[in-house]
């Protein structure tokens, strides 16, 4: 039986990710401290360190909470191609692009990088597009190798400006895992 997390204690979480997401508009990461996102969360610092243990932890949980938002896209989407799973994680990402480029300005891409492997190993569970290997080390580089490939391409697309639309990303990566481009 899956556990239930306290209401009370969901709230508080979000509370300090929305504190700690507006102190990041204002100033830089690094200089944020745990008593300014506990005082803009309107909570106290234990309640803080109940719930996280360091500011990059609020990150995590915030990017685990839009993931999930992602997923709960996808299982209502009934995603049936690559080109329809590629657009709908661009298009989802689009949304959230402010948050997104609060982390790159502040030097946290490695978050985006280190969460989406587990992130990807659940998108595949939900599509059922790939072939599995029987080795669990080559699935395990598999997932490294996508998710790397997509959390890269959404950093840069969001540094870039997003000059280019959400079709022509989708196109690019198909023609590259085709060998069209490169």
């Amino acid at each position: 039986m899956e556990k239930r997390e306290n209401p009370i204690a969901l709230r508080s979480k979000q509370w300090f990710a929305d504190a700690l997401l507006s102190l990041m508009r204002e100033k830089p990461f690094d200089s944020i401290k745990i008593i300014e996102i506990s005082k803009r969360a309107d909570l106290t610092r234990q309640t803080f360190y109940q719930n996280f243990d360091s500011k990059t932890a609020v990150l995590n949980y915030y990017l685990d909470q839009l993931f999930e938002l992602f997923l709960q896209e996808l299982r209502e989407k009934h995603i049936q191609s690559h080109k329809m799973l590629t657009l709908s994680y661009f298009d989802f990402w689009t949304r959230y692009d402010e948050f997104l480029q609060l982390i790159i300005d502040n030097g946290l891409s490695w978050i985006l990088l280190s969460k989406f492997p587990d992130y990807l190993d659940r998108l595949i569970t939900i599509t059922n597009f790939y072939k599995y290997s029987n080795s669990v080390e080559i699935t395990k580089y598999a997932y490294t190798y996508l998710s790397g490939a997509l959390a890269n391409v959404l950093i840069y697309w969001i540094k870039d400006g997003k000059r280019l639309s959400i079709d022509q990303i989708t196109t690019m990566i198909e023609d590259i895992h085709s060998g069209e481009v490169i």
